[in-house]
């Protein structure tokens, strides 16, 4: 009997490995409503388009209560982008996880209420609190902005940016993703700030990698004030030669700046631990 019942767990051990060692994701799906800004009217006929990478590119179209639903669909992280004609187009990244039923709602204005929203009375004072140094009445402002019109994407981009400097990191984040994912643009100073408060950000929230990737872009303009930073983050990410290379870099820029002699000291401690 001992033998006979060690068979069968040997057995049941190997069945049970496909659960756990390369077994495929359980696809999910998605059900939800797109409405007006009031948060209850149904909008017919919107299409919802649900993009993961560059192999996957799923769509589906709302009934005429503003309901839709989408099945199977792999779990991932996608680009959602939710457009009818005379409406503003909205977009952002949706995580959807394995093999559940995932709802999923979104307020869509027209074109007209975006309008009224954009240079409105509301944006003005939020402007106005954000150039007085009144961060907190600015963020507050913002946020009842983006309600008023999710699609508003320099809207968003101004919130993050406010909360990146009242050191709401990871609020700060999603906002300014967020007015990536509505194709706001910056470019000159604009751009400047937006990599500022990202690098900042993503270094305060540990994410190195990503800091990285500002930190890197903000040294060409400004190197004596960001290639140290990014040696930092480099140091972090326990990539030593990346680091050394870019404090050499700052010594050939800045030969002279204050920090010399301690980053000299710095190439030295990190060449021994190579």
């Amino acid at each position: 009997m001992k033998t006979k019942l060690s068979i069968i767990l040997v057995v049941l051990c190997f069945i049970g490995l496909p659960s756990v060692y390369g077994a495929e994701k359980k696809p999910s799906a998605i059900e939800g409503m797109v409405v007006r800004l009031d948060g209850t009217t149904p909008i017919e006929g919107v299409t919802l388009t649900f993009e993961k990478d560059s192999d996957v590119k799923l769509t589906a179209t709302t009934d005429k209560e503003g309901k839709f639903k989408l099945a199977p669909i792999p779990p991932g992280t996608y680009r959602v982008t939710v457009t009818k004609e005379g409406f503003k187009t909205f977009s952002e990244t949706l995580e959807i996880p394995e093999n559940v039923l995932k709802t999923y709602k979104v307020k869509l204005p027209t074109i007209e209420e975006a309008r009224t929203v954009r240079g409105g009375e509301k944006w003005k004072q939020a402007m106005q609190a954000y150039q007085s140094g009144q961060f907190e009445t600015a963020e507050q402002l913002y946020k009842e902005i983006v309600v008023q019109d999710p699609t508003y994407a320099e809207a968003f981009f101004n919130l993050g940016v406010i909360q990146a400097r009242l050191k709401k990191c990871d609020e700060a984040v999603k906002n300014l993703e967020q007015a990536e994912h509505l194709k706001f643009q910056p470019q000159g100073k604009m751009k400047l700030v937006f990599d500022i408060a990202m690098g900042t950000c993503y270094e305060a929230l540990k994410q190195f990698e990503k800091a990285a990737r500002y930190y890197d872009e903000l040294s060409q303009v400004f190197p004596e004030q960001y290639l140290i930073r990014l040696a930092n983050m480099y140091i972090e990410m326990k990539q030593v030669d990346k680091a050394i290379e870019t404090l050499e870099k700052f010594l050939k820029v800045a030969p002279n700046a204050p920090e010399a002699k301690q980053v000299k000291k710095k190439i030295e401690e990190l060449k021994k631990i190579k």
